[in-house]
């Protein structure tokens, strides 16, 4: 199942780094992605060994940032603290122990980094220097590519009657339903 969220992801990552790259060129009608990207790898003031540093650093703040928006919301809808860990490398946040959302909560809080996320890089897009473009861009298109996990969970929450009650049991995201608890699946 991994594998295929790791194909899945990376068909995301292109497919929505293409778009961004559209978006980028109608937007700031002066960017042109492949003089700033070839021009800002050839620099003389950046190597590619600190490109690729910083885009490791910029990656993983972007996955806690990331997971601190899931967190927000969690906190925010269910009342309680969310725990907050890492798994293998990945940082995650789930629901406190015996702390629930709604059906609809459950979606927002799933769906919340991804929307915020690519809405602000929309609007830094307007801001920032031609040269962070690329930059930018990247982790956008990493943060959708990042959330395909949240976009099946979201899918599977909206199959789910209204009434549904999310929670976690200590190992597993469950769905509390009239007729019984269903598990989600494995932190």
């Amino acid at each position: 199942m991994r594998a295929i969220l790791y194909v899945g992801s990376f068909l995301l990552w292109v497919v929505f780094g293409w778009i961004s790259l559209y978006v980028a060129s109608v937007i700031r009608p002066q960017f042109n992605s492949y003089e700033l990207i070839n021009g800002f790898l050839e620099s003389s003031y950046v190597s590619r060994l600190e490109v690729g540093a910083l885009c490791i650093v910029a990656l993983i703040l972007l996955g806690c940032v990331h997971e601190g928006i899931h967190g927000t919301f969690l906190w925010i809808f269910s009342g309680r603290r969310p725990r907050f860990g890492f798994k293998t490398l990945n940082p995650y946040a789930a629901l406190a122990s015996g702390a629930f959302c709604t059906r609809n909560q459950a979606i927002l809080c799933v769906l919340a980094p991804i929307l915020i996320i690519t809405i602000l890089g929309g609007i830094a897009l307007l801001y920032v220097p031609l040269t962070a473009i690329p930059i930018l861009l990247i982790l956008v298109s990493t943060n959708v590519a990042i959330s395909i996990s949240d976009l099946i969970q979201s899918c599977w929450l909206l199959s789910r009657k209204h009434d549904i009650l999310f929670g976690f049991d200590g190992v597993s995201s469950v769905a509390y339903e009239p007729s019984g608890a269903t598990k989600v699946h494995d932190e």
